[in-house]
């Protein structure tokens, strides 16, 4: 079974294997290591950019400021800015932290991608054929009921009806993630 900790050390592996500098390839390295550690330490894991620039002492500000942009737009970090207070001196705090999951597809090569790609369409045109077949049948098995569209649509708006009642159900008792903001 792949765990959260592979995730990442794919994830972050890939992102590094672009980076040019080796000193930008450690600070990404360490801002992992530390979102990881304070994830661990208590959940979701968000930490302040002053403790990362603190931690980065090493590099330039810019560079860690350039590299956390780079990471989030990666998607190996997730940046959460607070909002400006009315009053408050200085600029609102941001907090990063570690995505909850990480997408397979974003860790595969082009060639990979293009394979699933396949495979996708495969499958979509099985789906087609099956579902044309599905249509006949329906149509052989109720003609004197009336017409099959009709009765695929109405069965279509009843399943997308409580599909939707499902959704809103699984995402009331969804994994609801704190906003580090509302604690300052």
């Amino acid at each position: 079974m792949v765990t959260f900790q592979d995730q990442v050390d794919s994830s972050v592996a890939l992102f590094i294997a672009g980076l040019r500098s080796e000193n930008t390839k450690e600070g990404a390295k360490v801002i992992v290591s530390l979102l990881l550690d304070a994830r661990n330490q208590k959940w979701p894991g968000w930490v302040r950019a002053s403790e990362i620039f603190n931690a980065l002492k090493d590099l330039n500000p810019a560079t860690i400021t350039r590299l956390l942009r780079a990471m989030d737009e990666a998607k190996v970090i997730i940046k959460e800015p607070c909002k400006k207070v009315k009053g408050q001196r200085g600029s609102p705090w941001v907090f990063y932290r570690l995505p909850e999951y990480y997408d397979p597809n974003q860790s595969r090569t082009r060639e990979e991608l293009i394979q699933v790609i396949d495979q996708y369409n495969k499958w979509l045109s099985e789906a087609l054929e099956r579902g044309n077949i599905c249509r006949e049948i329906l149509a052989e098995y109720t003609r004197g009921l009336g017409d099959p569209d009709k009765l695929i649509k109405e069965r279509l708006a009843h399943y997308r009806v409580r599909k939707e009642e499902v959704k809103k159900e699984m995402m009331g008792a969804g994994l609801k993630i704190p906003d580090p903001c509302e604690s300052l």
